[in-house]
């Protein structure tokens, strides 16, 4: 059975860390669960919600965090104890995998449209500028019509 976004562990090991789910609830019946993670026995980030599954690459995990009208995809470094976005918001977001620094999720209940987030592009991107961001952006895409 493959993990859904209202039917995933609970618990996880990974590399030492012990992470964990707590205080599920479901967002409207039937719909995602989301609760708050819970990292070698802290609370980290007490007035989040995350859903699932999460996934896990070196020591970072990425995992969906519920705000107002979806998910954006977040990476939380365990180390650092740091959380960033790193999507748009999303009505759902189910990870796929992550492959050679890609990063791969679905952002619907049938697992038909699947989004990719070149996790190199985005740390390089995010500390520009917007008009900076605009112009590589608008490079790359030309770029691939040639």
């Amino acid at each position: 059975m493959n993990p859904t976004a209202n039917n995933f562990p609970q618990i996880y090991q990974f590399s030492g860390y012990l992470i964990e789910y707590i205080n599920f609830r479901e967002i409207c019946q039937g719909g995602p669960e989301v609760g708050n993670l819970i990292i070698n026995s802290k609370n980290i980030f007490p007035k989040l919600e995350f859903g699932g599954p999460l996934y896990f690459h070196n020591s970072i995990i990425y995992v969906p965090k519920f705000v107002k009208h979806g998910f954006i995809l977040v990476e939380i470094d365990l180390v650092k104890k740091k959380i960033k976005q790193i999507s748009d918001v999303e009505p759902l977001i189910l990870i796929k995998d992550i492959e050679e620094n890609i990063i791969k999720y679905f952002n619907d209940i049938e697992c038909r449209n699947i989004i990719k987030i070149n996790l190199n592009l985005y740390e390089n991107i995010k500390k520009r500028t917007t008009c900076e961001k605009v112009i590589s952006i608008l490079k790359s895409l030309l770029l691939r019509k040639t």
